[in-house]
């Protein structure tokens, strides 16, 4: 039984999308790269004698960092997401040409819950945080909160209360993207 000519195009177009998606990742993990350089050579001229910044706008500028590193984060994850989806389609349908996989009709109920549904395939959420932990993108988060330990470090005695404060928000921040990432309707679970 010869293949219907949609699935041969539905596989390029995977392709595609799954190069896109790859483009797309590498370059937002670039970027995260080249701003944390940036915002560590503001941070560590914030130091220098010309310049000698107030503890409170270091700190702040080492949250505002988080922020965005943190926004970054879950976009990454959300496009890995997407590749995952891709590969997960493509490895359907080479499976059913060079193996005798599923059959059509098998591989349209998955396009329908995985690519038109927006369900992720059985590889799970925590194969997201993985794959950003072994992308290296963790590094992103971890300098700016080691900054953070480092200026609530140099405020001597008491920590002032506007710090609280701005760690409140950086934690509500946080609870709000992790509520955005689980409820956004492309990335459910199967």
């Amino acid at each position: 039984m010869s293949d219907p000519s949609w699935l041969i195009e539905y596989y390029r177009r995977l392709q595609g999308d799954y190069q896109s998606s790859f483009v797309r990742r590498d370059n937002v993990t670039n970027r995260t790269y080249t701003l944390l350089l940036a915002f560590l050579a503001v941070y560590f001229g914030f130091f220098s004698a010309n310049l000698l910044a107030q503890p409170l706008w270091r700190y702040s500028f080492v949250v505002g960092i988080l922020v965005i590193m943190i926004r970054f984060f879950f976009q990454s994850m959300i496009i890995y997401g997407f590749i995952l989806r891709y590969r997960y389609l493509k490895m359907r349908i080479e499976s059913h040409w060079l193996e005798d996989g599923p059959t059509v009709d098998e591989i349209k109920k998955d396009m329908l819950r995985y690519d038109h549904g927006g369900i992720f395939p059985p590889t799970g959420r925590s194969r997201l945080w993985d794959g950003q932990i072994r992308s290296g993108f963790i590094l992103n988060l971890i300098i700016p909160l080691i900054l953070i330990a480092n200026e609530l470090n140099l405020v001597s005695g008491a920590t002032p209360n506007i710090y609280l404060w701005i760690m409140i928000f950086l934690i509500i921040y946080v609870i709000t993207e992790v509520i955005n990432f689980i409820t956004f309707d492309r990335v459910k679970k199967s």
